[in-house]
């Protein structure tokens, strides 16, 4: 498995030890493509965005080396994505990848798909029962329905360290994006909304999700008045995260605000 963004990576890497799977990490393309050469692995997931070599390249490579080599067979690649575009589906395909799941991968799809493309023989899927989604629980800072989707589970000893690696992405996030409309760097302010969305997807944080969305989709039109006031509206979401994050006993009370 192979992945770039930190919160991200972790879900994952909690969702294939809860379905049974072991799974090496890499950070970025060209690791994964050594790591996949030296080793022996049944299955890629790859993000479609990492940096030295991002995912379509790296599925590029591996298979011009099995075309080269027909030892090598066929290994599945399944794209992980935050765009959910048909434009991002289609280049999945021509690059030479078999699957793409779209952030946030529920456990069940993840599931699904690697039982399709690892032909193992047929398994229930966990079934997770839906519950009521009050006023309330649309305005928390995270959506506990969403990570149960997700995690398949929102057992505490799961969750907590879960969300307290989340809040200093996000943070990391935040000021990484505020220097980006500093210089008016769009394309890198629009690179740093979409991972920073997939990763509050992954964490259950959708309210703080939208925000980076909106931040992605304006960013290539460079309305800098409409980004910079929608970079505050993500750190008023992640202040309220914070909170939220303190009063659960998550995060210290001495944790610095946004």
């Amino acid at each position: 498995y192979k992945r770039q963004h930190t919160p991200t990576r972790v879900v994952l890497t909690r969702q294939l030890a809860l379905l049974g799977y072991q799974c090496e990490n890499a950070t970025q393309g060209q690791a994964a493509l050594h790591m996949w050469q030296s080793g022996n692995f049944d299955l890629i997931l790859t993000d479609c965005h990492m940096p030295v070599m991002d995912g379509y390249e790296l599925t590029s490579q591996i298979r011009q080396m099995e075309r080269d080599n027909k030892d090598l067979g066929h290994i599945p690649i399944i794209a992980i994505t935050a765009n959910a575009m048909k434009e991002a589906s289609e280049q999945c395909m021509t690059c030479g990848m078999d699957d793409y799941l779209t952030k946030p991968v529920e456990l069940k799809k993840l599931n699904a798909s690697i039982i399709k493309w690892l032909k193992l023989s047929p398994a229930s899927p966990q079934t997770i029962k839906p519950t009521s989604t009050n006023a309330e629980e649309r305005d928390s800072p995270i959506c506990m329905q969403s990570l149960k989707e997700i995690l398949g589970t929102t057992d505490s000893s799961i969750v907590s360290p879960l969300l307290e690696g989340y809040w200093e992405s996000v943070a990391e996030d935040l000021t990484s994006a505020e220097h980006a409309l500093l210089e008016q760097d769009e394309l890198n302010l629009q690179q740093i909304a979409h991972a920073a969305k997939g990763a509050a997807r992954s964490a259950g944080a959708q309210n703080l999700a939208e925000t980076f969305e909106k931040i992605q989709n304006i960013a290539p039109q460079k309305d800098w008045n409409a980004l910079s006031n929608t970079l505050m509206e993500s750190k008023t979401e992640a202040e309220k995260l914070r909170v939220y994050l303190i009063e659960q006993s998550i995060i210290e009370s001495t944790e610095a605000s946004l």
